[in-house]
């Protein structure tokens, strides 16, 4: 936790603010202990005021309301006396009072509220993620809860491109899917569920199963961002790695290997290493040991899946959705995360860029 004793340094910050009206960031609690004043729960956004001055716990609460500058240095001058235009310059350049502009009766507001803590945005992202496409290859147990979070966050368009149908066995994970939906077209079943949770976001279904990098050109093309899940065929990883440097749209892929969770890497073009980059030599040749299609000599194969283990796996294939749209970076640029559901452990594998990459050089 950050510590600070009230000193900021200061800016001529009373040219440059606007806004008519400031309160506290309503995304922040404010508590206060024997010797201090804490705002905030956790770092990084946690600042601990030592030594604080009486007064300044009563005007911290005043200030929990919209007020205006001149209200705020009145009551400053009231509870603290001395430069009360000092005090309520510091609580602005610390972020501490900032202004106003959250409605929170908004369905969005909450959201608005953690991205604004998150990555420094406004309210403004909600109206962004409005504008913003996602295409999900594969609308199964990740796919469907990505979409689902997706949607209900206010994403404007979700593509779904699936070609099967729902089965009695996807109920365990695919939480999207009731009973009602067995037998139907997993897509079709899937708009229709979004639709009733998120009557805002517009979706595309796509009924088809990949089986070449054209399929999958027209959907990157159209896309922000596309999160890949599907396991079939073998060579999705590959073909979606090659659609992605051809079209300049951004992905990444998410699953599980046994009872691991995988997400990423994310590849972004011409910034990140691509799928391909590992699985190339430094003489420009493939590497068999680590080629992106592999072969299984198990025909009986099914992979086992664990419905709290996809939850996990979509949420945080979601969250560096989110991170893309808003920010335009992710912290799983060029690495992957993998989280071990028996260990609750995780760890990142990092990637390289290979520049006698076969694919991006």
């Amino acid at each position: 936790m950050g510590t600070t004793h009230c000193v900021v340094p200061t800016h001529h910050w009373r040219q440059e603010l606007t806004a008519t009206t400031y309160s506290l960031k309503q995304s922040l609690p404010v508590v206060t202990t024997e010797t201090a004043v804490q705002i905030g729960l956790a770092p990084p956004n946690a600042i601990e005021i030592e030594d604080a001055p009486p007064g300044l716990a009563e005007l911290l609460g005043f200030a929990s309301h919209p007020r205006t500058l001149e209200d705020l240095g009145t009551k400053a001058q009231d509870l603290l006396g001395g430069d009360s235009g000092q005090i309520v310059e510091e609580l602005i350049e610390a972020d501490i009072l900032v202004p106003y502009r959250f409605d929170l009766t908004g369905r969005h507001s909450r959201h608005d509220l953690y991205f604004e803590l998150a990555h420094g945005t406004g309210p403004g992202a909600s109206d962004l993620l409005l504008s913003r496409k996602v295409a999900l290859i594969g609308v199964g147990g990740i796919g469907t809860n990505v979409a689902m979070q997706l949607a209900t966050a206010g994403v404007g368009v979700i593509m779904l491109v699936d070609g099967d149908t729902v089965e009695e066995s996807n109920l365990t994970r695919q939480y999207l899917f009731t009973a009602q939906d067995v037998g139907a077209s997993k897509i079709e079943a899937a708009a229709r569920n979004l639709q009733l949770r998120a009557p805002a976001t517009n979706t595309v279904e796509v009924a088809a199963m990949i089986s070449s990098v054209e399929d999958l050109l027209p959907i990157f093309q159209d896309s922000d961002f596309v999160v890949v899940s599907a396991d079939t065929p073998q060579e999705v990883l590959e073909w979606s790695n090659e659609a992605s440097i051809a079209t300049g749209t951004p992905f990444t892929c998410a699953g599980y290997q046994d009872t691991r969770g995988v997400v990423g890497p994310v590849v972004r073009p011409g910034t990140t290493p691509c799928l391909q980059c590992a699985a190339t030599d430094n003489d420009g040749r493939t590497n068999s040991t680590a080629s992106l299609t592999t072969t299984n000599l198990n025909s009986a194969y099914q992979a086992p899946s664990f419905g709290p283990l996809n939850a996990i796996v979509a949420s945080i294939a979601a969250m560096e959705v989110f991170r893309y749209l808003l920010t335009g970076s992710t912290n799983l640029d060029g690495r992957r995360l993998v989280f071990d559901s028996l260990e609750l452990s995780s760890e990142f594998e990092d990637f390289a860029r290979n520049t006698r990459c076969a694919a991006c050089s």
